[in-house]
């Protein structure tokens, strides 16, 4: 008796380990990308942002290591069909990540403040330090309510909000599995996590990470797909979601309506924010390791 409740224990954990690390089945994509251009000269470009008002991209510039305050980051101002307009458009950070807009002002996670930068004047406005987190990464605005979100990737799972001015821990735990891109659907915010069990030198996680759905109000964590990789930015186009995965260099898409998840693109490491422009249906993603923007117009 005591033989076969060992066996079966063990078939129990074996079973759950296995369902907790199934891979998700990959489809192929249902529609068409053709690049429209290639804009070299950044320097370790991690996130894009679009201001249509403006007609410009942001992108942020880590310009060195990733959670190094060297003074070094910048943020550069790029026209609209990919051209360098400013290089270093707003100068003297450390190693700026994700971004966000929301009313006229850009929010910045720089390694452990949020910078806020004032569009129009072309400067920082204001510096909120996170207190405890150790490597913010992306950034979410909800425009319905002004909030901002911001993920702290390694070191600790964290989630925080500025909200009223004030910055403070929002969420913290296992369950947010490394949270790296973040971006607010309706009541919910989509969570692109890098997954656990990290290598110290690589930051490749054993145990990748996968899509998950947070409830504001709940905080309840619903996964909307199996693992998939080491997640990084998140972007709708007008039928899915678009998924990069630093670590593999490729692009996934998840479909809306289905769930069902393809591969469109495939790169080098250090795929990263990438924003989807649906004006104009283009997919920007920026090339951290390669410091270059790629554009592609989605087809059907």
């Amino acid at each position: 008796m005591t033989k076969l409740s060992f066996t079966s224990i063990c078939a129990g954990l074996a079973m759950a380990t296995t369902f907790a690390q199934a891979q998700e089945t990959i489809v192929p994509f249902p529609h068409k990308l053709t690049m429209t251009y290639e804009t070299t000269g950044f320097d370790n470009p991690e996130s894009v942002v679009i201001d249509h008002a403006n007609k410009a991209l942001y992108v942020s510039n880590v310009n060195g290591p990733g959670a190094e305050k060297d003074g070094n980051g910048y943020i550069s101002k790029v026209s609209m069909d990919g051209k360098i307009l400013k290089k270093e458009w707003v100068p003297g950070l450390d190693a700026p990540k994700g971004m966000a807009m929301h009313d006229g002002k850009l929010y910045i996670a720089d390694i452990d403040t949020l910078v806020i930068v004032d569009i129009k004047k072309s400067e920082v406005i204001a510096k909120h330090k996170a207190e405890g987190a150790t490597f913010l990464n992306d950034v979410t605005a909800d425009t319905k309510t002004g909030d901002i979100y911001i993920a702290n990737t390694f070191g600790k799972s964290q989630l925080y909000r500025f909200q009223k001015g004030k910055l403070s821990l929002f969420m913290e735990g296992k369950q947010l599995d490394s949270p790296n891109g973040v971006l607010i659907h309706g009541d919910k915010l989509l969570v692109g996590s890098w997954g656990n069990d990290l290598d110290p030198k690589t930051k490749e996680s054993k145990n990748p990470g996968k899509l998950l759905s947070l409830d504001l109000t709940s905080k309840k964590i619903t996964p909307l797909t199996k693992s998939l990789g080491n997640l990084d930015g998140l972007s709708f186009s007008q039928n899915g979601l678009f998924i990069s995965d630093w670590i593999s260099g490729k692009v996934y898409y998840r479909a809306n309506k289905s769930g069902e998840v393809s591969q469109p693109l495939s790169f080098n490491k250090g795929t990263a924010d990438l924003v989807f422009d649906k004006d104009t249906n283009t997919l920007i993603i920026p090339h951290m390791m390669d410091n270059k923007i790629m554009a592609y117009k989605l087809g059907e």
